[in-house]
């Protein structure tokens, strides 16, 4: 199985292990305790004070925490009690049965960080190339289908669920998508703030571009085609607020009438190739940013849009990689 299949396994597997590193010193209590109610308090007048009182009174907000809770301890013992499940499946031990050996292989080579920055971006080279390979627009789906199926969501989304409006329907469902920064205002906005924000992931963009190889001009040419990209398709991309209305994401309509919202986006293909049963009704979020999609495909130069989704790879994958060298010292950070 290909090693970036693991990266998102990996990266839950660190995420437990550094949050169990926590717990040992913070001693979670086993359970909730009676002790921790203030019964001088009368619940009817101030109930939380009555239910949290004296805990409140003996815990202090950890050094490196910003706020404490009783369920974050209930949390961190269930980490610690994780981590212990995980070690001891990394052990090795004769009696481990199969799948203890998988979770444990997979844990070590995830704290095996020597190893990792060793490797560098290998792993990640093949499905790279993969892109780099694509001959024309519509085998170019068919990678994208493949990258989605992988995590990164290049050019937009896709899953099933239920209508917002009718929650019995569980249906095909396509919406927007595609964007590297939080929101369309990232990219359409001409304030200052947002301004600079775009110039922070241009600076970000093509210093992990250059990390993987790259020329300095090359980075920084690919990173200008992903915001070209990016900001054409936040053109379309319906606003946050909008969206809070389950009836705006609800245009339900036969699989041939989305087909045609983006003919050059190949959806029929697309579905194919992410293995998606037969089906004939699909909702599609946005159809405007679909129309907007097919716009850009058809516009765009295939090397552009195979820069735009190896970029969607690089981002997604960046984190498992812990050396100081996929460490960017942009500001932007990962966006």
């Amino acid at each position: 199985m290909r090693v970036t299949v693991f990266l998102l396994p990996c990266l839950l597997l660190l995420n437990v292990y550094s949050f169990a590193q926590a717990s040992s010193s913070t001693k979670p209590a086993p359970g909730f305790s009676l002790d921790n109610i203030d019964k001088t308090i009368d619940p009817c007048v101030d109930f939380y004070q009555y239910a949290c009182g004296n805990w409140m009174k003996k815990v202090d907000i950890p050094a490196d925490r910003s706020s404490w809770a009783s369920f974050t301890e209930l949390d961190e013992r269930n980490l610690d009690i994780e981590r212990g499940i995980l070690e001891k499946a990394q052990s090795g031990s004769a009696s481990r049965n199969a799948i203890d050996q998988k979770i444990g292989d997979l844990y070590g080579s995830c704290m095996d960080e020597k190893t990792v920055n060793t490797k560098g971006i290998a792993p990640l080279q093949p499905e790279l190339d993969r892109v780099a390979a694509v001959k024309d627009k519509g085998a170019l789906i068919d990678e994208i289908a493949r990258v989605h199926l992988m995590g990164p969501g290049p050019l937009f989304n896709s899953t099933r669920t239920p209508i917002c409006t009718m929650r019995i329907w569980v249906i095909a469902y396509i919406d927007q998508g595609g964007l590297s920064l939080p929101d369309r205002d990232y990219y359409i906005k001409d304030d200052a703030r947002m301004a600079d924000m775009r110039k922070h992931f241009v600076d970000y963009v093509t210093e992990m571009f250059t990390l993987a190889g790259q020329s300095p001009a090359q980075a920084a040419d690919s990173a200008n085609s992903v915001l070209r990209i990016e900001t054409a398709l936040a053109k379309d991309s319906m606003d946050r607020t909008v969206r809070r209305d389950p009836k705006t994401r609800d245009h339900k309509m036969q699989r041939d009438q989305a087909v045609a919202l983006a003919p050059d986006l190949y959806l029929n293909r697309y579905f194919v190739a992410i293995g998606a049963p037969s089906f004939t009704e699909v909702n599609v979020g946005n159809p405007d940013f679909f129309k907007q999609v097919n716009g850009v495909v058809g516009s765009e130069p295939l090397d552009a849009l195979k820069t735009y989704v190896s970029w969607g790879v690089l981002r997604t994958a960046a984190p498992g990689f812990r050396s100081h060298l996929w460490r960017p010292t942009s500001r932007c950070g990962r966006p």
